[in-house]
């Protein structure tokens, strides 16, 4: 998860904005990760007026190691 959230705060920064966590749903970790595994973190996004949210997926390989919902606010 906090693979994510730095994904999501690197984005932001880049647009010049900042934000931050405000709820985390529907979190899964549905494999381990092991040391040495090289993850591809999936993210799509849906901004509403005062929140985004992010859907994503992390795989290793074709395994999907965990999934959620990540809401920011921007401060």
């Amino acid at each position: 998860v906090h693979a994510v959230y730095e994904t999501i705060r690197q984005d932001a920064q880049c647009r010049g904005e900042s934000v931050h966590i405000s709820h985390l749903k529907r979190i899964r970790f549905s494999s381990p990760v092991r040391p040495g595994d090289t993850l591809l973190i999936n993210i799509t996004s849906e901004v509403t007026s005062a929140e985004i949210h992010y859907l994503f997926k992390v795989t290793v390989g074709e395994n999907t190691v965990s999934s959620g919902l990540v809401t920011v606010t921007k401060m």
